[in-house]
């Protein structure tokens, strides 16, 4: 998230100044896993204790969407939140003590939102392929060309003398 992404959320909502802003991907049904099962309700704060760990204790988040996405569950909510309290984080997520949502998507606008994340993804991808496809085609005649005065310098250095070969 941006700085000035980050400064718009901080002045529209009450965050705290230590608290890191992420997104997080929740249950269906907006319910904490792994047998804990309280409700994640829209301006609450959920509290753990303990010594915070990602990956094994804590509440956690992502710094983008993109991130989040990696641990989304099959059929998910998104949902803007702050994590703060004793921290632990890697590069593409984080987990505190306490974690309060700031704004949640339901299913089927987040399911929206991941349609459309995707088929934008696809258009860029095959952007991405056919500009590597024309660089690939501009770069193929000049290595090979390179290629054949490499292998002809070789011969040369062996006492091998061909007559020239048209490219």
């Amino acid at each position: 998230m941006n700085e000035q992404v980050e400064a718009q959320l901080r002045a529209k909502f009450t965050i705290p100044e230590t608290a890191r802003i992420g997104w997080h991907f929740c249950n269906a049904d907006a319910t904490l896993g792994y047998g804990d099962g309280r409700n994640i309700v829209v301006g609450e704060t959920l509290e753990v204790t303990g010594r915070p760990q990602v990956c094994l204790h804590g509440l956690h988040a992502s710094p983008s969407i993109a991130h989040a996405r990696n641990y989304q569950p099959c059929i998910a909510r998104l949902a803007l939140v702050w994590v703060d309290g004793d921290m632990d984080s890697e590069n593409d997520k984080f987990c505190g003590l306490q974690r309060c949502t700031l704004a949640m998507l339901s299913v089927e606008q987040t399911a929206a939102l991941d349609a459309e994340y995707e088929a934008a993804r696809a258009a860029l991808d095959a952007e991405y392929e056919a500009a590597l496809a024309a660089l690939y085609a501009e770069y193929e005649a000049p290595s090979a060309a390179l290629y054949a005065e490499y292998e002809a310098h070789a011969l040369r250095l062996m006492g091998i003398e061909l007559e020239a070969v048209a490219a």
